[in-house]
């Protein structure tokens, strides 16, 4: 995924007037891979199968319930892995916060707790029945960045809001402030590096303003079995 590193540091100066960036260039270097960690595992998700139906997310859910051991064999496809690393907790941290342990790579910082995989899998699956419920269920990819590049802000701001103001005569509305600023940035690499990508791979530019609207989902305290 070098172009969406060669993307993001093209935007260096940006990404850290947006932020409000005050450390120095060594932090800033880290605070960049961090979002390019994101990028890239949304860009992996598209590249290995964009997105497929709920039920076949769910399938696997409820096969990692059953056997959490099946991370170790690959067999746990990438859409639901993103589902699970999203909902990971070692303890009572944000769910997410250590999504790379899921990975197993070299971005991990603990070992893989098998029992919290299966925790993650039992709050994942929830997720998912209720939006296809709903009849809304949410695209993989969107939730990966808004929840990620909503962290990653949140490192350097007290919030992460965003408005909607008016334009052309006040007919439409348009996305702006602070965070859907530093969305748009970073996430036009990440475009830059679909536009590239051969159309078997049907990877459509992804929506700055959709990403920032994007809210964070409250963990679920009744699930400690």
């Amino acid at each position: 995924m070098e172009l969406i590193r060669q993307g993001l540091s093209a935007r260096k100066d940006l990404i850290s007037a947006t932020v409000g960036f005050t450390q120095d260039d060594a932090a800033l270097n880290l605070f960049i891979e961090d979002i390019c960690g994101a990028l890239c595992w949304a860009a992996a998700i598209q590249m290995d199968g964009g997105f497929k139906a709920a039920n076949k997310i769910i399938a696997t859910l409820e096969a990692v319930e059953k056997d959490p051991s099946i991370i170790n064999a690959g067999h746990v496809e990438p859409e639901a892995l993103g589902m699970i690393a999203s909902q990971y907790q070692l303890a009572d941290e944000t769910p997410g916060t250590y999504w790379f342990d899921v990975y197993q790579d070299d971005g991990a910082q603990h070992e893989l707790d098998l029992l919290q995989f299966k925790r993650a899998a039992l709050r994942a699956r929830i997720l998912m029945e209720t939006q296809v419920t709903k009849g809304r269920p949410k695209k993989i990819i969107l939730d990966i960045l808004g929840e990620k590049l909503r962290d990653l802000f949140l490192r350097y701001n007290d919030d992460a809001t965003r408005h909607s103001i008016a334009s052309d005569g006040e007919v439409a509305q348009i996305e702006a402030g602070p965070y859907f600023e530093f969305c748009k940035t970073v996430i036009a690499a990440l475009n830059e590096f679909f536009a590239r990508l051969p159309s078997s791979y049907a990877a459509k530019p992804v929506s700055p303003a959709q990403v920032a609207r994007t809210r964070r989902i409250a963990p679920d305290r009744t699930l400690n079995t």
